[in-house]
């Protein structure tokens, strides 16, 4: 995951981006980074807010997200999961750690972002996984069907 897509999948938990970069594990390498991410943002800097984030980073802070849940419905739709609603339509309730590592984290800020995500998957044929950025390479959103 991006810089920007980790502050944008995981907004709604602060304190755990805050707890994860200012921990002395990722301190010293995107502390900085994620302090001045306002910042960052209003001069555009590209070169730091699409910088690609260790794997075992974005783990951290979705693995610490519990109640960020997602529902995978039966035709392959991935979409937010209000703790509150039925599946009406059957489907797998998963969390943001499982999310994030079987599809690729960059997924979750997609559907948060979007509304959902459609996961492909061709017969006989799993996902793939970015291991090196964790990105899904078989997903199709709403926004690019066409």
């Amino acid at each position: 995951m991006k810089l920007w897509e980790t502050v944008s999948a995981f907004r709604d938990f602060g304190s755990v981006l805050q707890d994860v970069f200012g921990s002395e594990r990722w301190r010293a390498s995107y502390g900085a980074s994620y302090a001045r991410f306002d910042e960052l943002v209003r001069a555009q800097d590209r070169s730091l807010l699409d910088a690609e984030l260790p794997i075992e980073l974005t783990r951290e802070i979705a693995a610490r997200c519990p109640h960020l849940q997602f529902r995978l419905t039966e035709d392959g739709w991935l979409r937010r999961h209000l703790s509150n609603a039925r599946f009406r339509d059957g489907g797998e309730a998963l969390s943001a750690i499982e999310v994030h590592d079987r599809f690729g984290g960059s997924l979750i800020e997609e559907v948060l972002e979007r509304g959902s995500t459609r996961i492909q998957k061709e017969p006989n044929q799993s996902l793939q996984r970015n291991a090196s950025t964790g990105s899904a390479s078989n997903f199709e959103s709403p926004a690019r069907r066409g």
